[in-house]
Formats: structure tokens, C-alpha cells, sequence
């Protein structure tokens, strides 16, 4: 039965089985200071989604919070496009890279006061989400896009280890993924205003940081409209692992065609090119990705 609630957290259990109980001291931490919160765990993919417009139309409710990675978060945001309903986020998943670039994780680290804290303040920041459409569905974005070469990662990955040990279970997908890489068909691409051609990799972020603490592009901000679009010409083993190196090092916005996306859309692949959103395998493409022009207000650290 849905209850009267000033806060909603919608929690993934899944991301719970490693930060529940991060989770549980965050919602008694808000509870503490006087806030009625109302915990709703997702069932199946797609429910956050759900949960998040039911609770959006409820008078009482000011402020909803997703409990989980980026996928979980996308899936909140989802619910709330086109409502003015705040969103927050207690950072519960792997590579937690919105919560990195919105503040909540200092030098790394979460803590449960800090959350606490940016959950309860004033401070907001607008970040412009983009949609993407499949040949399955249509949805929104607020990371990234990947065709082809990291979401075959994503394919490799063993969720059993990854539960274990957090990123390091990438690498051993990432080197599988490379001893395939030749057999890989190229990524067609095409864009809406003009030009169109083929690549290795296609990576369209909204983001500058990728898969946690590295950069790979300096030419996009979450705060602004505008999606960075990377182009990686080069196919093969080899240059996928130099790519790997570099962005522990710097962004990779040197090595391909790259260009910012404000208006117009960027389709990308065939039906036999992997497709990857905000770090979840979301199926096969073509993708089709554009701007979105309403923001959504996620309550953030304030770094002033």
C-alpha cells in the first residue's frame, strides 16, 4: 500500500548485495534528521522506471532517490522526465560515475554523512539526459552510448566475480573481448545533419569520466547540452588495448573523429553491433541518440 512519504528511495537489490548496508545507514541517517522516507525495491528491469512516475504525481513526495549503479539511476530519471520532481542518488553500484561527477563520492570514497548531507541541502544541478532509440525500445540516457567494443565487454563480464571484486572483474572480459576483436564487423554511422562513414568503436558521452575515475572526453559536460561524439576509425585488437592505456593517462578525444552533438541525432551500428547504456548491455543496434532539451535537477555537492 503506498503511504505518505516526503522522501522515495528506490533501491536495486542486486547493487544491494554489496552496499545494503551503506544503504540502510543513509535512509536512517535522513530518518534521523526528521524526514519521512519510503523505501521501494525494484523487482524486475524496467520498475524503477514505474516507481519513480507514480511517486512523481504524489503531492507529499519531494525528493526522489535512486539506490544503485548508473543503471538504476537511469532507470529513476526515466520516470522523471518531464516532471520537476528533484532526484538524488545514494551511490550503491560499481563504478558509481554520475555520483562521482555530481559530488557524492569525495577522493573515491562514500561516506554516509556526505550523502546525508547533499541529500538534505540546497544545492542542485541540471543535467541534460538524451534519448536513445532501439530497434526494442526507446528510453533515455545520462552517461553514455557504446557501439560495439565495450559493450562485447559487457557480454564477458561474470556478474558472480564482479559482485566479488567491483571493476577488476572487467579486465579479465576486456582481454576476451580483445582476442576477438578482429572477427568484429566495422560500426556504421550516420549523422542526421550530415556526413556518415564507419568505425571500429562508436562512444557518444554526455559525460567527461568513463567506467568510474577515467576521462575519456573533455569536450562534454553532464550540465550542458551536448553529447560528445568519439569515432574510433581505427578496427582491431591492437588499437581497442591502446585505447585501454591511454585513457588511464588522458581523454581519448585525439583518436578519432570526434565532435560535439547538439542538435540533430547520431544512429550508430546494424543489427549485429553489441549496444551499451550507462554500463548496462541493452541489446543490438541501430542506436539512434539525440539531445534532449529539458534538464533534469539532481541534488549534487555543492563545490563552491
Amino acid at each position: 500500500m503506498k503511504q505518505n512519504a516526503g522522501i522515495v528511495v528506490i533501491s536495486n537489490p542486486t547493487a544491494g548485495q554489496r552496499s545494503g548496508g551503506f544503504v540502510k545507514a543513509v535512509l536512517r541517517g535522513l530518518m534521523e534528521r526528521g524526514h519521512l522516507v519510503e523505501l521501494r525495491i525494484t523487482e524486475r528491469p524496467g520498475h524503477a522506471v514505474e516507481i519513480a512516475r507514480d511517486w512523481a504525481s504524489d503531492g507529499n513526495t519531494y525528493l526522489i532517490v535512486a539506490a544503485g549503479g548508473d543503471g538504476t539511476i537511469r532507470e529513476v530519471a526515466e520516470g522523471l522526465v518531464g516532471t520537476d520532481m528533484p532526484m538524488g542518488i545514494i551511490p550503491a553500484g560499481t563504478a558509481n560515475v554520475l555520483a562521482r561527477e555530481l559530488g557524492y563520492l569525495k577522493a573515491g570514497q562514500r561516506s554516509v554523512r556526505r550523502t546525508v548531507s547533499i541529500l538534505e541541502g540546497s544545492h542542485s544541478e541540471h543535467v541534460y539526459p538524451f534519448s536513445v532509440r532501439l530497434p526494442q525500445r526507446e528510453t533515455v540516457g545520462l552517461c553514455w552510448v557504446g557501439a560495439g567494443f565495450d559493450a562485447e565487454v559487457l557480454k564477458h563480464v561474470d556478474s558472480g566475480l564482479k559482485k566479488k571484486i567491483g571493476r577488476s572483474a572487467f579486465v579479465p572480459a576486456i582481454l576476451k573481448t580483445l582476442m576477438r576483436e578482429p572477427n568484429k564487423p566495422a560500426v556504421p554511422w550516420q549523422f542526421s545533419e550530415d556526413g556518415q562513414g564507419v568505425c571500429g568503436w562508436g562512444l557518444v558521452a554526455n559525460i567527461e569520466k568513463y567506467a568510474g575515475p577515467f576521462s575519456v572526453t573533455s569536450k562534454t559536460s553532464l550540465t550542458k547540452k551536448g553529447l560528445a561524439c568519439l569515432l574510433f576509425e581505427k578496427p582491431g585488437w591492437f588499437a581497442r588495448a591502446l585505447d585501454q592505456v591511454i585513457i588511464a593517462f588522458k581523454p581519448l578525444d585525439h583518436r578519432g573523429n570526434t565532435f560535439l552533438l547538439e542538435n540533430g541525432s547520431l544512429t550508430l551500428g546494424t543489427g549485429e553491433t553489441p549496444i551499451q547504456l550507462d554500463g548496462d548491455l541493452v541489446g543490438v543496434g541501430p542506436v539512434t541518440i539525440t539531445p534532449m532539451e529539458a534538464a533534469l535537477n539532481f541534488k549534487a555537492a555543492n563545490s563552491g
